[in-house]
């Protein structure tokens, strides 16, 4: 009957004068159509079965006879070649050796197509490069040792790994916990080489945390709260009770992983990695740039949006640096997480709440400078939210709450004899300490900007030396003239350390930026191994500054061209380390004083009579 159909169909679609002409000469036309088909067809099939046959061929030491019933198998279910086998053509293989008598036997030809399964694989893998691994998401069942990248696939064990073998994507569950779960799997097959440890520490409480997820319904991983995890331990003291305290570090695994490889930002996630954000280096210490921002405290999800919106726009426009930014989104959050206990949001808070908040932070005992920090934070998020529109009045007034602040520790009294006895002992220093040291003396430059310098940062132009600076007070760089000796001396030390273009000229032991305190350590460190300084820290604060500013004043330079060339909004600072502030003192005194008005004496009596 279809014959027939066909028949017809193809008729009609011949021109008119043939459908009137011959339809005999249409039938053979159509018979020797389908002979070719079949012809093709067939040829197809003994292509297939010849590759199939090919590749097992590859495999002397296996039995002809069990080859032979492995080919036949294999042929049943549909399989042309070893490299389509997966894990529901294992299945039925295996359905197919059950018929076979013994245990044994049938165990021999489980272990024989695993067996042909990696040779495939490790042929496929010398046809492409290593570093491709060709592995996609897809909602089927996955089955490690059948792992399309040879050197992942031959480390599985079907007997002692077979409970983190095989991976069901086909279950019923959100895509997106799927497709992350498929991500991070792949992460820890690519990055874990022991064994071991991949399986107990990362593979068993992975799928932990799929069965876990797919149970209770969880879509983003990226945004399993603090409850979320909670549970997981429940359900793990139930299920999987001896891994209770080795799966739940699976969470911020999965979070990092997700959050870092993510081709964009994921604003959304309630843990953020600041080394996904590739922020400028002009925003400070590169060392900060391994913090992760944390929204998990926080239990309202309006509060944590709203934290979350604050949060990005400081990083993406503000200019502050990011040792502040992440001490504000601290003391914000701290803040949002004291009302929510109080039982409100950021929405509906008032000057009630607020006023407790402060009154909680007295009771704590904080610094004059940390309760200013925090009370400055709870305005700027006062003044992001009336911006956004989300309260229409404000609920606090800073300065009502602000304090007064003096000095927050003795001052270090650092004389220039002090400077000098440094100066002088220079030559028993470590070169690169050396080095750093006199940069700080004669140039007056920051420590922390000291640390950044860079290898082009140190350039001749114009007959003159010169040095890019990153300024701390101000933001972006200025540019300062050296010495041309100091020029030679930083030069010399970047071609025997065999720095490159762009990295950094001073480097610690672990070949990172330096730090403040490592840089301390070892001034302090070089001092006391000399006897010199009693085991003061020279370059504590600014008053190592002095040298050059006094240095500069005395060669008749202005107290305002001094305050550019060190980056200073003011000239009190350097008043004060030149002594200018001292003279100006004195001479107005002088001024005053010497006005007969204004004599200490006048207005005394002596025996009876008014001194004039």
């Amino acid at each position: 009957m279809h014959d027939n159909i066909a028949r017809s169909e193809g008729l009609a679609s011949l021109p008119s004068a043939h459908r009137k002409g011959d339809e005999s000469r249409y039938n053979l036309w159509y018979t020797n159509q389908r002979g070719i088909q079949k012809a093709l067809d067939l040829k197809r099939g003994c292509m297939a079965k010849s590759l199939l046959h090919k590749e097992l061929q590859m495999f002397p030491d296996v039995p002809v006879r069990k080859k032979t019933r492995i080919q036949n198998i294999l042929k049943d279910i549909g399989i042309n070649s070893l490299e389509e086998l997966g894990y529901e053509e294992r299945e039925k293989y295996l359905r197919e050796i059950e018929k076979l008598k013994g245990n044994l036997l049938q165990k021999s030809y489980l272990e024989e197509l695993d067996a042909m399964k990696l040779a495939s694989i490790k042929w496929a893998a010398e046809r492409r490069a290593a570093s491709d691994w060709n592995v996609r998401y897809s909602e089927q069942k996955f089955f490690l040792p059948y792992f399309p990248v040879y050197k992942i696939a031959k480390t599985f064990d079907p007997e002692e790994d077979r409970e983190i073998l095989l991976w069901d994507f086909s279950v019923k569950g959100y895509k997106t916990l799927k497709r992350q779960v498929f991500k991070v799997l792949l992460f820890i097959l690519k990055t874990v080489k022991d064994q071991q440890q991949r399986r107990g520490k990362y593979l068993l409480p992975l799928k932990d945390l799929y069965s876990f997820s797919v149970e209770e319904g969880i879509e983003d991983l990226r945004k399993v709260s603090m409850s979320d995890e909670t549970d997981f331990r429940t359900y793990l003291a139930l299920n999987a009770a001896d891994r209770y305290d080795t799966s739940p570090p699976i969470i911020d695994l999965c979070r990092k992983t997700l959050f870092v490889q993510n081709y964009v930002p994921c604003w959304e996630s309630y843990v953020w990695y600041l080394e996904r954000l590739h922020l400028p280096e002009t925003m400070g210490d590169r060392k900060l740039r391994s913090r992760k921002l944390s929204f998990l405290e926080l239990d309202e999800q309006e509060d944590r949006e709203i934290l979350q919106q604050y949060t990005k726009r400081l990083l993406q426009i503000s200019e502050c640096s990011l040792s502040t930014i992440i001490t504000k989104f601290l003391n914000i959050r701290e803040f949002l997480m004291f009302i929510e206990k109080e039982g409100y949001i950021a929405k509906g808070v008032n000057a009630f709440v607020t006023e407790r908040y402060f009154l909680h932070l007295e009771e704590r005992e904080n610094s004059t400078s940390s309760f200013n920090m925090k009370v400055n934070a709870v305005r700027d998020l006062q003044e992001y939210l009336l911006v956004s529109e989300l309260i229409e009045e404000p609920f606090m007034r800073s300065d009502y709450y602000l304090k007064k602040q003096g000095p927050l520790k003795p001052k270090q009294d650092i004389s220039e004899d002090d400077l000098q006895v440094l100066v002088n002992n220079l030559k028993h220093f470590p070169e690169n300490i050396r080095l750093m040291s006199t940069i700080l003396l004669f140039t007056g430059i920051q420590k922390s900007s000291l640390f950044q310098l860079r290898t082009q940062d140190i350039y001749w132009e114009e007959d003159s030396a010169w040095m890019r600076v990153k300024n701390i007070r101000r933001k972006g760089y200025r540019i300062i003239p050296i010495s041309s000796r100091l020029y030679v001396m930083i030069g010399e030390f970047i071609l025997r350390e065999k720095r490159n273009v762009g990295e950094y000229i001073f480097k610690n032991k672990l070949g990172d930026e330096y730090t403040g305190q490592t840089f301390e350590k070892r001034i302090v460190g070089i001092c006391k191994r000399l006897g010199i300084l009693e085991g003061k820290y020279i370059f504590k604060g600014s008053d190592y500054q002095k040298f050059t500013v006094r240095f500069m004043y005395q060669q008749g330079v202005s107290v305002s061209a001094i305050r550019e060339y060190l980056g200073y909004r003011d000239d009190g600072r350097i008043k004060e380390l030149t002594g200018a502030a001292e003279e100006e003192l004195a001479q107005k005194s002088t001024e005053y004083f010497s006005d007969p008005k204004n004599s200490l004496t006048s207005g005394l009596v002596m025996k009876g009579k008014k001194v004039k």
